[in-house]
């Protein structure tokens, strides 16, 4: 008896936790944002060498989705070396739905940033009226080690145009999962 409560325990625990890590409705509310997508990256190529950790971009037409898809993934980089052209692969893959159709209604919001840890995750909570992207940065639960490896985000919110904050902020709030 103390097995299967154990496991249907368990078999909880892991679909809440597949769950979490999909996050892909803004849900009711005033989340301000109709989806959200989390993708990773072993490393953004000299992106973030002249700028901060953090970087928010609004695109609001395919054309401008090409055009930062040219900044996120630089054709000088992706050329020569085999790695980069497979993340630039998969990055394009995650954006081609993103159609001329999808940007009559919609416009998406690109949030770049890295963590000195990959154990580090992130989920979208809301936006705010003023802008405000709130995302929750999903840290190890104590006795957890943290890995060394720097991990790359790219975070694709997409946002109905009837929601035109002035500027967009990233305000993190740290979270302890175990």
């Amino acid at each position: 008896m103390k097995k299967k409560i154990a496991y249907i325990i368990m078999l909880l625990l892991s679909l809440a936790i597949i769950s979490a890590c999909n996050n892909n409705s803004g849900g009711s509310g005033d989340t301000n944002f109709l989806n959200a997508q989390i993708i990773r990256h072993d490393n953004w190529v000299g992106i973030f060498e002249s700028t901060s950790n953090r970087i928010i971009t609004v695109v609001s037409s395919r054309y401008e989705l090409e055009q930062f898809y040219e900044f996120a993934c630089p054709t000088k980089f992706i050329m020569d070396i085999e790695h980069y052209a497979c993340m630039a692969c998969t990055f394009w893959q995650t954006i081609t739905e993103y159609n001329d159709t999808f940007f009559t209604e919609n416009y998406l919001v690109f949030v770049m940033l890295y963590e000195g840890s990959g154990s580090v995750r992130h989920e979208v909570g809301r936006i705010e009226g003023n802008g405000d992207i709130i995302i929750n940065r999903l840290s190890p639960g104590q006795g957890v080690p943290m890995t060394g490896d720097m991990a790359y985000w790219t975070i694709i919110i997409e946002i109905s145009k009837d929601f035109q904050p002035e500027q967009f902020n990233m305000v993190f709030i740290n979270k302890v999962i175990s």
